[in-house]
């Protein structure tokens, strides 16, 4: 049967895209942004988060730590978009053998609450599970704190490396990507 002949697509022929739900790093006129990636195939990925999105905008994307790719949204509804991606990603990066999640880069004032101490800094990136914060004090390893970055309270954190002025630290919850998305946004 010609199902093309009837107006209808033979689905066994077309890329099927998977469902991922992870956190995913947008690059948007330069500013970094967060947004849940629902879905990805070779040639897009759908995505839900606040923001304004215009069908033909330009928009950088990535996810674990793969590499930017650069895309176009091709469709919005409400808080969903979709994007088409400028080259085709390879099969291997879609389902990468060992995830992380993405590193979100931002330069945002920080407030380190240690062993009764204020220590103040910046940070360099965040993810679900961590920060990178550049600390004007040393901070020790294994050493509990709160962190304040802007509004909001990162409780039950504990640092875990350190190279030079730059603390990692555990989160003691995962941030959801809405949090996540406040957070890059500066709000």
């Amino acid at each position: 049967m010609d199902l093309e002949k009837f107006g209808q697509i033979e689905r066994r022929q077309m890329e099927r895209s998977m469902r991922v739900l992870r956190p995913a790093c947008l690059e948007i006129d330069g500013a970094a942004s967060v947004a849940l990636m629902r879905d990805i195939s070779r040639s897009g990925a759908g995505f839900e988060g606040a923001g304004r999105f215009v069908v033909g905008q330009e928009i950088r994307y990535r996810w674990g730590d793969i590499g930017y790719r650069s895309a176009k949204v091709i469709w919005v509804d409400g808080s969903r978009f979709g994007v088409a991606n400028d080259q085709l990603c390879d099969e291997a990066d879609l389902v990468p053998a060992k995830y992380r999640s993405v590193r979100v880069p931002i330069s945002a004032p920080a407030s380190l609450f240690v062993n009764g101490d204020r220590v103040e800094g910046e940070v360099i990136n965040f993810a679900q599970r961590g920060v990178c914060i550049f600390a004007s004090s040393p901070v020790g390893q294994g050493a509990l704190a709160t962190i304040k970055i802007g509004r909001r309270f990162l409780e039950n954190v504990t640092s875990k490396w350190m190279d030079g002025d730059r603390v990692g630290f555990a989160l003691g919850e995962p941030l959801p990507v809405r949090e996540m998305a406040a957070i890059a946004q500066g709000r």
